[in-house]
């Protein structure tokens, strides 16, 4: 996934996306920012476990992707690659 975005329309968009990243649990699904690329926008969608918060912005994308980021950096790669399919279908549920 590679795109171009303008900095600040990227801050402000994590800001809003982090308003639903928990940081009082210790379940790892709930530190996560998905940020998905697609035609001209760049998206981010984070999920608690009871709201779900997506937001997109403008952006020159040069590779269409997804990514997951995590905020705490600690999730093992199957532990990261089951939350991938499970949070893919969640996702599904809400479009």
């Amino acid at each position: 996934m590679k795109f171009e975005v303008k900095q600040n329309e990227l801050m402000n968009a994590i800001n809003i996306a982090n308003k639903a990243v928990s940081k009082n649990t210790n379940i790892q699904i709930h530190e996560l920012i998905y940020f998905e690329a697609i035609k001209d926008r760049l998206s981010l969608t984070a999920f608690d476990g009871e709201i779900t918060i997506k937001t997109s912005i403008s952006a020159i994308v040069k590779e269409e992707g997804v990514d997951l980021n995590t905020l705490a950096d600690r999730l093992q790669e199957e532990g990261l690659k089951r939350f991938k399919e499970a949070f893919n279908d969640l996702l599904k549920t809400f479009t």
